[in-house]
C-alpha cells in the first residue's frame, strides 16, 4: 500500500487528512480522514483513521508508534510499531490488517 496524504492542522496534534491510497489488488482510491499525532524527543505516536470514498465505503485506522530511549551518550535504540485495521462498513465485518 503507497498512501499520499495533505493534512491540515486544527488543534494542536489534531488535524484533517485526504489523499490517495494505491495497492495493487484495489487500484487507487480517494481518502479522507482525521489524525492524531503526538511526538517529544523519544516517542512518536500517530493514528489515521478515515473512509475511502468510493463505492465500498471501507472504514480504515493506520497506526505508527516510535520509540527510541536513549542508552548512552550518542547511542539509542530505535523501535518501529505499524497497523492497520480494515472494516468494511456495508458488511461491517474485519476486511483486513497488518502488525509491523
Amino acid at each position: 500500500m503507497n498512501p499520499a496524504f495533505i493534512t491540515y492542522d486544527m488543534l494542536r496534534g489534531f488535524g484533517l487528512v485526504s489523499g490517495v491510497a494505491l495497492n495493487s489488488a484495489r487500484g487507487l482510491r480517494p481518502y479522507s480522514g482525521l489524525q492524531y499525532l503526538y511526538a517529544n524527543q523519544h516517542f512518536f505516536a500517530m493514528v489515521i483513521p478515515g473512509f475511502y470514498l468510493t463505492e465500498s465505503h471501507k472504514f480504515e485506522t493506520i497506526e505508527i508508534v516510535e520509540y527510541r530511549p536513549p542508552i548512552k551518550n550518542d547511542w539509542s535504540l530505535y523501535s518501529w510499531l505499524e497497523g492497520l485495521y480494515n472494516v468494511d462498513m456495508e458488511t461491517k465485518k474485519h476486511d483486513r490488517s497488518f502488525i509491523y
